[in-house]
């Protein structure tokens, strides 16, 4: 199994008895109605996963190893035409629990266990979708889904919108995280600077305190993301076309993470 030989090797090294287990996020479709500032998303890649290609994807990787099955890539995940079908083949293989982060924008279907919703602000000025969010999610309460919310800070977030998310949670009892933006973006990229500069500037403005990921990360190690023509990447922040994984064997993580901006 393709996860297992990650798994095992960190447990060793951490001198654990059991396997550790995280994510096998799949990217169900790369198309999205948005257009976020942070996204690196290209209107020259776009698609769905196909059902073949998922099966694979599940089928090389062992269930015991992963808390969740997460579906989620650059693009709405809802935008699948068959995102409920997915969510029951990756049961059917043996997945317990399958989750996904939608930007609200379409109904929830399928047999999720967990729906997490990003919203970065109640503004209807900057978020002229929030009325159509908010009755989704409104909606997938009523219907018993595990329902929380995900604020993504950024230099375009401001204290209001935390203050005023948080009330909106409080009041319908969901759990929320505040998440500071990340820096998809490689250094090469001719964006990168700017996005690395915007989430300093989130840092700073939310006085969360900076430290460098490469320190204490394991998503590489812990977790894979494949995107939605199969391919496999080193973690979340790296799933566009510039880091892409052709040898597990040879992948040299260390010098990948080097370029990590957080």
């Amino acid at each position: 199994m393709e996860c297992k030989r990650i798994i095992d090797g960190v447990a060793r090294e951490l001198g654990v008895g059991g396997p550790l287990t995280d994510i096998l996020q799949i990217e169900p479709t790369r198309n999205c109605n948005l257009k976020c500032k942070s996204c690196t998303r290209t209107s020259d890649l776009h698609g769905n996963i196909s059902i073949e290609t998922f099966k694979q994807i599940l089928e090389r990787n062992d269930p015991r190893y992963f808390d969740w099955v997460k579906l989620q890539g650059l693009g709405e995940p809802f935008m699948h035409p068959e995102i409920a079908r997915l969510v029951d083949i990756a049961k059917s293989i043996g997945f317990k629990q399958v989750m996904t982060i939608t930007n609200g924008t379409f109904p929830i279907i399928g047999d999720f266990d967990r729906v997490v919703f990003s919203i970065n602000t109640l503004d209807k000025s900057r978020n002229p979708n929030i009325d159509k969010v908010l009755n989704n999610l409104d909606s997938a309460m009523e219907r018993r889904y595990n329902v929380s919310i995900n604020c993504v800070l950024s230099c375009d977030s401001n204290k209001n919108d935390v203050k005023e998310i948080s009330k909106f949670a409080e009041h319908h009892g969901i759990h929320i995280d505040f998440t500071p933006v990340q820096v998809w973006y490689g250094c090469k990229h001719e964006s990168y600077e700017e996005a690395r500069e915007c989430a300093l500037s989130a840092y700073e403005l939310f006085n969360i305190h900076y430290t460098h990921r490469i320190l204490d990360c394991e998503w590489g190690i812990a977790s894979l993301y494949y995107d939605y023509l199969g391919r496999l990447h080193p973690c979340c922040i790296r799933m566009n076309d510039n880091y892409i994984i052709d040898n597990e064997e040879t992948f040299d993580y260390e010098e990948c993470c080097k370029e990590c901006p957080l």
